[in-house]
């Protein structure tokens, strides 16, 4: 269960990191409502706010092969 997408975003010259990219694949997955909630929780950890849990949602085909017998 994946609840928000974090970075380690320092060091920035040497390294770079895909938060964009990291939502456009939630957004295929989930919709746009999953990638929004977990974009706030990401908000709302930063700023030290209440995280609101989400509810579990079932996904039908698992997204990793490997994982499935």
């Amino acid at each position: 269960m994946l609840h928000t997408v974090v970075s380690d975003a320092h060091n920035l010259n040497q390294r770079t990191f895909f938060m964009k990219e990291a939502y456009q694949e939630i957004e295929k997955i989930g919709g746009s409502e999953m990638s929004s909630a977990m974009q706030q929780r990401a908000r709302d950890l930063v700023n030290g706010d209440s995280i609101v849990r989400p509810a579990y949602q079932i996904i039908k085909e698992p997204r990793f092969k490997f994982f499935s017998k």
